[in-house]
């Protein structure tokens, strides 16, 4: 690329090239090798788009919508919870029942995961405001299975094992895994 760029400053030099064609010339070569640039290491990088998570007003009418559009089929439920499997393993929808709105709690991004606290240290000390924790503790004892925080937008966010694949705490897939059984 020195070579190139040698050759556009001397036509410049003797007058073939105007400033503005110089700057072009160069920005054009320059272009390839940012482009081929490798981006910062991130802290966990994303490996799927692993579920979102919405709170619905009717269970069973949204698992019905969801299994008719979709072809998604229900993995583990507790009473007002939901997760269903998308075809193909491509990820899942957790549903919640709410007496509010219904609205899009959060997405979750399925990463390689060594270690909530590690993450959600990392992911703060490079963006404060994040509020980045790990799940802690539930009704069901401790669960250190993700993170949670916020975009810069305020958008809920949640890191999660990459085939973390839906079963509830509370429901019968979910007992079963917190008691060591096999499935």
């Amino acid at each position: 690329m020195v070579n190139e760029i040698e050759h556009v400053v001397t036509q410049f030099e003797r007058g073939a090239l105007n400033r503005r064609q110089l700057i072009s010339s160069l920005l054009l070569l320059a272009a390839p090798a940012a482009a081929g640039a490798q981006p910062a290491k991130a802290v966990c990088p994303g490996q799927t788009v692993n579920h979102s998570h919405l709170y619905i007003s009717d269970l069973q009418r949204s698992i019905k919508f969801y299994s008719d559009l979709l072809g998604a089929t229900v993995r583990d439920t507790s009473p007002g919870n939901a997760t269903l499997l998308l075809p193909g393993k491509a990820g899942w929808i957790s549903l919640t029942v709410t007496k509010e709105k219904p609205y899009i709690n959060h997405v979750a991004y399925g990463v390689n995961f060594d270690s909530a606290k590690r993450i959600a240290t990392d992911i703060n000390a490079l963006y404060p405001g994040s509020k980045a924790r790990e799940t802690g503790a539930t009704m069901q004892g401790a669960n250190t299975r993700s993170v949670y925080l916020y975009d810069p937008d305020g958008l809920y966010l949640q890191i999660v094992p990459k085939d973390d694949d839906g079963w509830l705490p509370s429901g019968p897939v979910g007992s079963r895994i917190l008691k060591g059984e096999k499935l």
